[in-house]
C-alpha cells in the first residue's frame, strides 16, 4: 500500500480481504495506523512502549485513522507528538489483519510504520501524559505478534542501513566510530570487520571526524565524528556501510 493512500484506497484494500465494499454508514472495519519507535542508548537498541494494564502486556503507539486524513499523516503526527524535534526517519512496513477481541469484534487493518529517532528526542511532557517510555529490546515482553513484527521491522532496516544512512538518526550529533559500528552490529545482529568499516567511512568525505575527542571510555579518548546531511545530498560518493 501506498503510504499516502487514502480513505478510497484503503477501501479498496478492505474489498479485496473481505470480498465486501463498505458504504459511508457501514461499520464492517476499523483501520488504525501503529508506529514502532526505535531508539539507540546505552548501547542497546530500544522500543517504545507503555503498558495496557497491570497483566504487563505491552502496546506501541496507534492511532485510528481519520477521515481526510492519509496513512502518511497520521504516522508523522503520532511523530510529531510524541518527539521532540522533527529529526527521525519514518517508514511504512506494510498493512496487516488485527486479531479480533472480545471488546472489538469488527474486522480491523493495521497500518504499521516505523520510526528511528535518538532516545533524548522523547517529548517528555506528552510521553508522560500518554505513558509511553523506552525499553530495551531484550528485554521488552512482547507476544508472538509483536515479536514477528520487531523482527520484520529489523530486517527491513537491516536492508536500508547498508546503502541509506538512516543509521544516523539514532545517533547524537556527535559519535565516535565505535559507536557507530556498535550501532550497525546490533541492527545486523552480526560481527562487523573494524578495519574494513572504517575504510568505508573515510571513503565518504560526508562522515566528517571533528577536533573533539571522547575520553569517556578511555584515557587516550577517540575523535567524535558528525554526519553532513547536506554534503550527502550534493556529494556523488555513494553511502554504502
Amino acid at each position: 500500500m501506498n503510504i499516502s493512500c487514502n480513505f478510497a484506497e484503503v477501501n479498496q484494500l478492505i474489498f479485496t480481504k473481505t470480498g465486501s465494499m463498505p458504504s459511508s454508514n457501514s461499520n464492517l472495519y476499523q483501520v488504525s495506523v501503529c508506529c514502532l519507535f526505535f531508539g539507540y542508548k546505552d548501547n542497546e537498541l530500544k522500543l517504545l512502549v507503555r503498558n495496557a494494564d497491570s497483566s504487563g502486556k505491552l502496546l506501541f503507539p496507534e492511532k485510528k485513522l481519520q477521515t481526510g486524513h492519509s496513512l502518511y499523516e497520521t504516522a508523522c503526527g503520532m511523530a510529531g507528538h510524541l518527539l521532540e524535534r522533527n529529526d527521525y526517519y519514518i517508514k511504512q512496513i506494510g498493512a496487516g489483519d488485527s486479531e479480533m477481541s472480545a471488546e472489538n469484534e469488527e474486522p480491523s487493518l493495521i497500518v504499521t510504520y516505523y520510526v528511528l529517532t535518538q532516545c533524548d528526542n522523547l517529548n517528555a511532557e506528552n510521553s508522560k501524559a500518554d505513558d509511553y517510555y523506552w525499553i530495551s529490546l531484550n528485554e521488552a515482553n512482547l507476544n508472538s505478534e509483536q515479536k514477528m513484527l520487531v523482527e520484520t521491522t529489523l530486517k527491513r532496516v537491516r536492508r536500508k542501513i547498508g546503502t541509506q544512512p538512516v543509521a544516523f538518526y539514532l545517533l547524537p550529533a556527535l559519535f565516535t566510530l565505535s559507536q557507530l559500528q556498535h550501532l550497525y552490529e546490533l541492527i545486523l545482529n552480526a560481527p562487523v570487520d573494524k578495519r574494513n568499516f572504517r575504510k568505508r567511512v573515510c571513503e565518504m568525505n560526508y562522515i566528517q571526524q571533528t577536533e573533539l575527542i571522547d575520553k569517556t571510555s578511555s584515557k587516550r579518548g577517540a575523535h567524535l565524528y558528525s554526519f553532513n546531511a547536506e554534503l550527502f545530498r550534493k556529494s556523488r560518493i555513494i553511502f554504502k556501510l
